[in-house]
Formats: structure tokens, C-alpha cells, sequence
């Protein structure tokens, strides 16, 4: 067996963890529509669990948006996202409209 072929295994363990490392540097800033598809995004190529993308979410977000994700049971992960989106940019509208 060539050791290149021995080394083709490590490709996407390698791969996987340089973008694990790209997930510590993304941080909430105020805009979820923004901020949910590059973690989305970042799960996917890191291949790690949505557990993983769920715990990212829920450090990164409002704790009032999270208080009221906390009011429901979901089905799914895609459910929770979904309502993730919804509460966390009916929070910001709140913010930007008390700043106004």
C-alpha cells in the first residue's frame, strides 16, 4: 500500500477540523438572518452534530430570545431553528424599535 493512499483517509478529519475552528470565530452581531446560515453552513462542513450548531446558537443569542424558545417543545432541529429565526428577529425589531 503507497502511504498516500494511507494519508487520503485523514482528507476530510483534517478538513473538518479547520472549519470546526472557523465556528469559535462567528459571533452574533445583532442580525440572526445573517447569523443563522454561517452557522448552518459551518456545522455542515465541519460535520459535527446540530447538538453542536444548537449549543453555538443558544450562547450566541438574546437570553429573552432564549427564555421564549424555552416556552415550546419542537418536533425537530429544523423546527427549532425556524422559531429560533422567528423570536430572536421579533427580539431585535423590539431593540430597534426601543432604540428609535
Amino acid at each position: 500500500m503507497y502511504w498516500w493512499r494511507a494519508l487520503r483517509g485523514f482528507g476530510p478529519t483534517h478538513e473538518a477540523e479547520k472549519w470546526l475552528g472557523e465556528m469559535g470565530f462567528v459571533e452574533y452581531d445583532a442580525s440572526i438572518a445573517e447569523f443563522l446560515p454561517e452557522i448552518e453552513n459551518l456545522t455542515t462542513h465541519a460535520r459535527v452534530t446540530v447538538i453542536r450548531g444548537r449549543k453555538m446558537i443558544e450562547d450566541e443569542i438574546d437570553e429573552d430570545a432564549l427564555r421564549r424558545l424555552s416556552l415550546q417543545e419542537y418536533v425537530d432541529d429544523g423546527e427549532w431553528l425556524e422559531a429560533g429565526r422567528t423570536v430572536t428577529r421579533a427580539e431585535e425589531d423590539f431593540k430597534e424599535r426601543k432604540r428609535l
